[in-house]
């Protein structure tokens, strides 16, 4: 194997787990064992992130075609930031909604009962927000920058 297929390959096995993230937390959504109060917002960032993931990574094979050392760094922070992307896209199944207890300080699965899992709470929430965001907005530049020094390298390498 060349050395652009070792980082093809690389590159693959991160989206694969983005992607293998989101499906699990969907599968994790759709089981009976736990009560969901359905919202949108959340399920079209997931489906953002699974088309930003499919597309980013069937794009970027021409770039590989000629991957240098160069920019390579660049292209793997961007992949690494897409995976955080569909990490963060929906919530883990033991996500509760920030200050969710019951009186004296017991929380509701504490119990015996399941607290439904919120979506719309959990899209809101400050720390969701602050993380997702964060990370599909260092994505967005770090794709754009790795993109752009790939294109600058094979340039110089058509015109010497």
């Amino acid at each position: 194997m060349s050395q652009p297929e070792y980082i093809a390959a690389l590159l693959s096995i991160i989206v694969g787990l983005g992607l293998t993230d989101l499906a699990q937390s969907l599968r994790e959504l759709v089981r009976p064992q736990r009560t969901v109060n359905w919202h949108w917002l959340p399920l079209l960032w997931a489906a953002t992130a699974f088309l930003i993931a499919v597309q980013f990574w069937w794009n970027s094979f021409p770039f590989l075609k000629e991957a240098t050392s160069a920019f390579f760094l660049p292209y793997l922070v961007a992949f690494l930031l897409l995976y955080l992307t569909c990490a963060f896209a929906l919530p883990d199944p033991e996500w509760q909604r920030p200050g969710a207890e019951a009186g004296g300080g017991f929380s509701v699965e504490s119990l015996g009962a399941r607290a439904p899992l919120d979506l719309r709470a959990f899209h809101f929430s400050v720390s969701h927000r602050r993380w997702f965001f964060g990370v599909f907005i260092a994505f967005i530049l770090t794709s754009q920058t790795s993109s752009q020094i790939a294109s600058l390298f094979a340039e110089r390498s058509v015109n010497p």
